[in-house]
């Protein structure tokens, strides 16, 4: 496995607002042009073929984007490998995906077919699991409703904002180039293990990273007009939205300017939590600390939820694997790696 060419994100997120998928958006947004789909349950070797399709096409050279799992972080919901313009995906709930070209662009694998045998008593290990993570999102519910308390002050967000405005300024000269190219991805996702983060897969080759402090929720006063003024002026651009609030970015990515924003520890900082801070009274600030308290709280009782579903899935997972055909799994990805090698020289 050659990792130097390969970028790590996700695509899924366990939001205050339940699961997000930026599957779809990311399929329509690009400019793919054969996207293969996988279909398949739980632990019938659908990350085991992402694997071997992705490490087959490293070994050839090409860069491939891998995509995980939120629910499993160690586990692959899909890979992109622009060069080719080509991507394989899990298309399984929670995410799912189904053809809009199919036949042309869009087509189905599945790999129900490596199934040696019926496996019994599933059923109460899904519905559990179910169960799990529908708890799971009420403590994100809940987080998510003390968020929603931190109110910046409105003296704090117009500062952010002016420094955004300096930063425009110095940064995004005028290109005259039509509008550029916003893409979407989780850098983070909060899982059983609690936040897991790709975000070094992504500005690895960033020579300036600045990172902002974002306990308070205030990178979107910076972000969201940088982005903007960015997109209008030409500049293709990543944004990285958080996983717990995907309407609000909590990275952005400049590659043709070899920049970052990061919200982050270490390095060239933006101390936006102080400005936030600095802006409310006493009694303001030890009521918005009680609240980021409390807020931490329903995180970890949401993390004790889905490391309980993790754990049930890995059961549920246990007796499944023993009755899958892995080698052919593993023989059908080699299979389509050469196919996807063979589809760019024709």
């Amino acid at each position: 496995m050659n990792e130097n060419i390969r970028q790590s994100f996700f695509l899924g997120a366990n939001s205050y607002g339940g699961f997000c998928s930026l599957y779809r958006e990311y399929v329509l947004s690009g400019d793919m042009e054969r996207l293969y789909i996988l279909k398949g349950g739980a632990g019938c070797g659908k990350s085991t073929f992402l694997r071997a399709v992705a490490d087959k096409l490293s070994a050839e050279g090409f860069a491939v984007r891998l995509i995980y799992c939120s629910g499993d972080p160690d586990s692959l919901d899909g890979i992109d490998v622009p060069a080719l313009k080509t991507a394989v995906f899990d298309g399984t709930a929670p995410h799912v995906l189904e053809p809009e070209y199919a036949g042309e662009r869009d087509f189905y694998i599945d790999l129900s077919r490596f199934y040696k045998k019926s496996t019994s008593g599933l059923k109460e290990l899904a519905d559990g699991c179910r169960a799990k993570y529908k708890r799971a999102y009420s403590y994100l519910a809940a987080a998510g409703s003390l968020s929603g308390a931190l109110a910046i002050p409105e003296e704090a967000a117009a500062a952010i904002g002016r420094r955004a405005g300096g930063i425009i300024a110095r940064e995004l000269k005028k290109t005259g180039r039509r509008r550029g190219r916003t893409e979407r991805l989780f850098a983070d996702a909060f899982t059983f293990r609690g936040f897991v983060s790709h975000l070094d897969t992504l500005t690895g080759a960033l020579t300036r990273i600045i990172s902002l402090d974002n306990a308070a929720g205030a990178a979107k006063y910076l972000l969201a007009p940088i982005a903007e003024a960015a997109a209008a002026r030409g500049y293709d651009l990543i944004v990285c939205p958080s996983p717990l609030a995907p309407e609000e970015p909590r990275h952005l990515i400049l590659p043709e300017l070899s920049l970052g924003f990061v919200s982050a520890r270490g390095g060239r900082r933006l101390h936006l939590d102080k400005t936030a801070l600095d802006a409310m009274g006493a009694d303001e600030r030890q009521s918005f600390r009680e609240t980021l308290a409390l807020r931490e709280q329903a995180l970890l009782k949401a993390q004790a939820e889905l490391k309980a579903a993790k754990a049930l899935h890995d059961e549920l997972e246990a007796r499944v694997n023993p009755n899958v055909d892995f080698g052919g799994i593993r023989d059908l990805a080699a299979e389509y790696a050469g196919l996807i090698l063979s589809e760019l020289k024709a």
